[in-house]
């Protein structure tokens, strides 16, 4: 499989799950040949009929690790979509996974 193909399989948290801590653990299953990983997430505006992306945020995560801890403080109640990519030691990306959508109560 070329690195370009690869993308991360999310696994949790679930689409659509509502949350009302201030901490919650992202999850996927590691991509193999993966070093990285880069977490995106996009606050969106659903009250309007074609929502609109507000901000959009990257974190970069190095050492491999399949998760990360999002800090849902810094975010208004609504909706947020993430999504994960991965890097190899070249520095190639290969695709972003799925996204879903967290629900922040």
């Amino acid at each position: 499989i070329k690195p370009a193909e690869l993308r991360p399989i999310l696994t949790s948290p679930e689409n659509g799950e509502h949350v009302s801590d201030d901490r919650l653990l992202l999850s996927w299953k590691p991509v193999e040949g993966a070093t990285s990983y880069a977490v995106e997430v996009i606050v969106t505006r659903l009250e309007t009929p074609d929502p609109q992306v507000q901000k959009a945020y990257l974190y970069n995560i190095s050492g491999g690790a399949a998760s990360f801890r999002l800090d849902l403080s810094r975010f208004p109640p609504g909706s947020l979509r993430w999504s994960v990519i991965a890097f190899n030691d070249e520095g190639r990306l290969g695709k972003f996974s799925e996204d879903r959508l967290i629900v922040r109560d």
